[in-house]
């Protein structure tokens, strides 16, 4: 994730916490985009975490292209309400032994 001015980050970081799921958007062999919603969580330097079998087709991007872009949103009931959030970046798995300080997370 790029970079915010200091002011926007508490705000996305109670926006975050409020919303559980993000949509995920990979890219196959063959170019074509791939959408996936998975539940997230994310920690104090706003990074991004979900859990996903290594066998799942965006595990599969992922581990060939790093490059992924997501969405977020928190539900409404009119158009004023709307709010969410857009993303992108590299993601990667992390490393085993961090496994129970993200569990903590979720």
């Amino acid at each position: 994730m790029s970079e915010q001015p200091d002011s926007l980050t508490p705000a996305l970081r109670d926006f975050l916490a409020e919303v559980p799921t993000l949509s995920l958007a990979t890219v196959d062999d063959a170019g074509h985009p791939h959408a996936a919603n998975v539940n997230f969580a994310s920690d104090e330097s706003l990074s991004i975490y979900w859990l996903s079998k290594p066998e799942s087709a965006h595990s599969l991007h992922l581990a060939a292209r790093p490059a992924v872009a997501a969405t977020a949103y928190a539900p409404f009931q009119s158009p004023s309400e709307i709010r969410g959030v857009q993303l992108h970046g590299e993601a990667g798995p992390a490393p085993d032994d961090e496994f129970d300080h993200l569990w903590t997370l979720f």
